[in-house]
């Protein structure tokens, strides 16, 4: 048992998922196990914040992401590049803000362990809320754009309720410590057609052990 609740808490922020299928009473028990009510209702409530954007417009109604770097010591390209991305091919706008401050913003800081994003902006944040990223992660612009998009409010593309129709995940051949990353959700997809090549997919053998 003190295994597999090692193998929980090393989970990242992307993986916990609160959303599940009635078909998977068993895996909500042990998500029960590790995060109490009140966890829980934060984490909904950092998807799904009050107003129209999960972030502020700002003066020109244009969604914003407030954002600034943990220090100066995290490779800094890879990001820029991946925030220019994202306001070439979206509304999103981003500003950096500097030494931040006690209102929701990103902070960009290195990890030597994993690369992860909370899902959608964290409601309070008196001192941001963490994108991490490995040096593996911020040589590839790929993985900090995806990572942008769960701090934009998206999850990973084959969590769609409707993935069964277009997918079929094998739990199986799957680590344990990352089948929350591939559970369905109860989604919505304004009418969008299941996305093959989104950045937000995972590759077919990603995480198969």
């Amino acid at each position: 048992m003190k295994a597999i609740i090692s193998q929980f808490k090393a989970i990242s922020l992307e993986s916990l998922v609160v959303i599940l299928e009635d078909d998977t009473p068993f895996m909500q028990e042990l998500f029960d196990l590790f995060v109490d009510e009140e966890e829980e209702k934060e984490t909904l409530q950092s998807i799904w914040p009050p107003g129209i954007f999960n972030w502020k417009a700002n003066s020109e109604g244009w969604p914003e992401v407030l954002y600034r770097f943990y220090n100066d010591s995290i490779i800094k390209p890879g990001i820029l590049r991946a925030i220019a991305h994202w306001e070439e091919h979206t509304c999103v706008k981003f500003r950096d803000v500097g030494t931040g401050g006690a209102y929701p913003h990103v902070v960009f800081q290195w990890s030597a362990n994993y690369c992860s994003s909370n899902v959608g902006r964290k409601p309070i944040s008196f001192s941001g809320q963490a994108v991490q990223l490995t040096t593996g992660c911020l040589l590839d612009v790929g993985v900090v754009i995806h990572e942008i998009g769960h701090a934009l409010g998206l999850w990973h593309q084959q969590t769609r309720h409707d993935r069964e129709y277009n997918v079929k995940v094998i739990f199986g051949n799957m680590a344990f410590s990352n089948i929350f990353n591939n559970f369905p959700l109860i989604t919505e997809n304004y009418g969008v057609p299941y996305d093959y090549t989104s950045i937000m997919h995972y590759d077919t053998l990603y995480w198969a052990r």
